[in-house]
């Protein structure tokens, strides 16, 4: 999910077209990903915020969230819980 993507901050912080992914893994489903679906850099802060917030909508509305494992990186997590994590680790969280 596009959604839980890194902060647009560096040269690094960019993804690989929807085509690409598709065409490396065909056995996956991209349909639902823009080609271009990682953020401009740099990424506002208002910008991940709303991230963030769009992900704890869709989540509180989806029966499967007690259910759904998050991996992503620190600032969005950072958003998401208030909460600073160290690489490897976890928390239980409720939208």
């Amino acid at each position: 999910m596009p959604l839980v993507r890194e902060r647009g901050m560096y040269s690094c912080d960019k993804g690989t077209p929807a085509s690409v992914l598709a065409s490396a893994w065909p056995h996956l489903d991209f349909a639902h990903i823009d080609e271009h679906w990682w953020s401009p850099l740099p990424e506002s802060s208002a910008s991940l915020e709303s991230r963030a917030q769009q992900f704890r909508q869709i989540m509180a509305q989806d029966a499967r969230a007690s259910e759904t494992l998050v991996v992503s990186h620190w600032w969005f997590l950072l958003s998401l819980t208030g909460e600073s994590f160290e690489n490897g680790d976890w928390q239980h969280f409720s939208p």
